[in-house]
């Protein structure tokens, strides 16, 4: 169950959006990068490089995806071509396929597959009742999972270590199972009384095997103490419970911090009872999603918004952010991530029908801006320690259109002042809007040039 979950959930966990975590990643829109002096390096580009727009690496895993889907066809053409061309038994919930000159048993689906000899020795019944084992368990199923896995992801050594792991589980529980009745060294002496060849599918649980028969010798002669394997089960379950504690402080602890200064919490019944008169000041943020409001008599309250209130979008309660807005006694703190924006900034001269225009428009004006207005004198004549150096800065376009909030990050500070005083240079933008309001819009944009020595 382990394999098999942890193999599913790898597959699902790249679509969770997990809020814990969203609230501590800065909420902007990333702008193609900014390359002073000119287009990006072709050499700084990609290690794949493109002749005329070929996408290599969607190729390279498409031909991987073709030959695992004909390999695997392959074997499947050989399972059912051994059931045409051999005689086949039939017995309730099982069929016994009679091979001659392959020395090998193995079962697939409801299919068990054996030598002819192997059919006739002593070994026959110990045989059949392992394969009638895996049959029971849909064993099949299990590794045909992870051959299925093996199409799509062929590039991930992982999921040829998973399939081998489960195909020893297969072995030790079956073999578990058998030696209810009879001694290990019983069970054991008659495999290795055999000449044994091993079959090469990977989706077969071979009854004889060289690679798994010292282990499958060594789990069921090795017994671990029923004591100490509830110990481990015990101290498995406190650390899942304790983990899944510290994730609901901290969330807790990020939606409720340090109760606001002493502010109380309300409900939202309470917050609607309010008297409007009587409030000094109204703070509605984000990241955590929260109410803040301080009382003309000094009392402070906190209200924090369900999920079905927290859309992303400006909030709406008793008190909205439009009426909030016309009034100067309130202080309204919102950003709104461009994704949920109806109408994106428009950089002055922009025009198209579309959003993807205003985009792009949006995008080249500011690159070009920059290229124009930055002082390259201070590239010139200094040791960098990377062919390409790259200053990561951020800014906001307010309500008002305005460039406010600049950021920037550099290991050279004096490109750091630069980067913030281009920035503030940025014309007036027509700002982003939501259900027709001016709201706050936050972009990231990477400045990078090339060193040539």
């Amino acid at each position: 169950m382990y394999l098999l979950s942890t193999a599913f959930l790898s597959l699902l966990l790249p679509l969770v959006r997990v809020p814990a975590v969203e609230d501590y990643v800065a909420r902007s829109i990333s702008l193609s990068p900014v390359w002073l002096g000119g287009a990006a390096p072709q050499n700084s580009m990609s290690f794949l490089k493109t002749t005329e727009g070929i996408p290599w690496i969607a190729v390279i895993y498409a031909v991987g995806v073709a030959v695992s889907l004909i390999l695997f066809a392959l074997k499947l053409f050989r399972l059912f071509r051994w059931i045409y061309r051999n005689p086949v038994l039939r017995f309730p919930g099982y069929r016994v396929v009679l091979m001659s000159g392959r020395r090998e048993a193995f079962s697939f689906l409801h299919y068990i597959f054996i030598d002819e000899e192997l059919y006739r020795s002593p070994i026959r019944n110990e045989i059949i009742e392992h394969e009638k084992r895996h049959i029971g368990a849909r064993h099949t199923w299990d590794l045909l999972f992870f051959e299925i896995l093996k199409i799509f992801l062929w590039f991930d050594p992982l999921v040829y270590l998973y399939q081998k792991e489960i195909k020893q589980v297969h072995e030790f529980t079956v073999d578990a199972q058998l030696l209810r009745h009879t001694s290990p060294e019983a069970y054991f002496q008659l495999i290795l009384q055999e000449t044994f060849r091993v079959s090469q599918i990977s989706f077969l649980n071979p009854f004889f095997s060289r690679n798994q028969l010292k282990q499958r010798i060594m789990m069921q002669t090795h017994k671990t103490p029923a004591k100490r394997a509830r110990s481990k089960m015990i101290l498995f379950a406190v650390f899942l419970a304790a983990l899944f504690v510290s994730i609901q402080a901290c969330k807790r602890d990020a939606v409720q911090s340090s109760k606001d200064d002493g502010a109380v919490k309300i409900t939202k019944e309470d917050l609607q009872k309010l008297d409007k008169d009587n409030i000094e000041t109204v703070t509605i943020s984000r990241n955590p999603d929260k109410v803040v409001l301080v009382m003309k008599s000094g009392e402070k309250y906190v209200y924090y918004p369900d999920k079905s209130e927290s859309t992303g979008k400006p909030f709406s309660f008793t008190f909205s952010p439009d009426e909030l807005r016309n009034d100067k006694r309130f202080s309204l703190k919102d950003e709104v991530v461009l994704s949920y924006v109806d109408v994106s900034p428009v950089y002055p001269g922009c025009e198209g029908e579309s959003v993807e225009e205003l985009r792009k428009c949006f995008s080249e004006k500011v690159s070009r801006f920059v290229n124009e207005h930055f002082n390259k004198k201070l590239l010139e004549n200094r040791d960098f320690h990377k062919n390409v150096v790259v200053i990561f800065t951020q800014f906001l376009i307010d309500e008002n259109g305005q460039v406010t909030d600049i950021r920037a990050r550099s290991r050279y500070k004096d490109l750091e002042r630069e980067a913030k005083r281009v920035l503030a240079m940025l014309p007036r933008m027509e700002p982003g809007k939501q259900d027709g309001k001016p709201v706050k819009v936050r972009y990231t944009l990477p400045i990078k040039f090339r060193v040539d020595k």
